[in-house]
């Protein structure tokens, strides 16, 4: 049996629930589990180790720090990640002269006409780039959703912080995600990240297993 006290952190009540029941299937004896940043700073004090999910609220700890500390990371990724279009695009004036033709709104013609007249999709693509004025409009504006929820303290990447505090402490410590290291959400703070991390999914469920095998072998994969 393993005798150094385990705490996860996951807000998520039935991952929480699975991580625990890999936790003993390993060997650990001894189990907290935080949902909050509030909590974990609170457990962590009698922890031996640590397994945090990476997104998760703070309680009723005032935010604005941490909003300082990640948003520059954010606004950075997102002025490299996304390409500006000319508003003097040759593409966009000619819908802007196709729509006046039809009586109607640049945006209708393109989602009311062009999409009825079987064009590529690389066209429709292109039509739309246009008019958002920026490449992947799309994804844009989920990274906008992204970004306003990190402002509004909703999804914080706190498993940065508690982890920093468990290193600090002399803990070894993971992070077990599902959300991968290359998308909007983790990529533009991966650099903050300095522990190791598992960002795979099993069966529809975060890698707990292979993240708490991790922290009871010394650090072997």
């Amino acid at each position: 049996m393993i005798d150094k006290k385990l705490l996860i952190v996951e807000d998520n009540f039935a991952e929480a629930k699975f991580a625990q029941k890999e936790a003993q299937k390993a060997g650990i004896k001894e189990i907290m589990v935080a949902e909050n940043l509030e909590q974990a700073q609170k457990y962590i004090k009698e922890a031996g180790m640590l397994a945090s999910d990476l997104f998760f609220p703070a309680g009723n700890i005032p935010t604005e720090a941490y909003l300082q500390r990640f948003l520059p990371f954010y606004d950075k990724y997102k002025t490299t990640r996304f390409t500006k279009i000319s508003q003097e695009s040759p593409v966009k004036r000619a819908i802007e002269n196709c729509a006046r033709v039809f009586g109607v709104t640049p945006q209708e013609y393109v989602e009311n006409i062009m999409t009825q007249m079987n064009n590529p999709p690389t066209l429709m693509k292109m039509a739309r780039e246009a008019l958002a004025g920026i490449k992947d409009p799309e994804k844009y504006n989920q990274f906008l959703r992204i970004e306003q929820n990190i402002r509004e303290g909703k999804n914080l990447p706190l498993g940065v912080i508690i982890t920093e505090q468990a290193k600090e402490k002399g803990l070894p410590a993971v992070i077990v995600t599902s959300t991968y290291h290359h998308s909007d959400e983790f990529e533009p703070i991966r650099e903050l990240v300095r522990v190791t991390y598992f960002d795979t999914m099993v069966d529809g469920r975060k890698n707990w297993q292979s993240g708490i095998n991790y922290l009871v072998t010394g650090g072997k994969k």
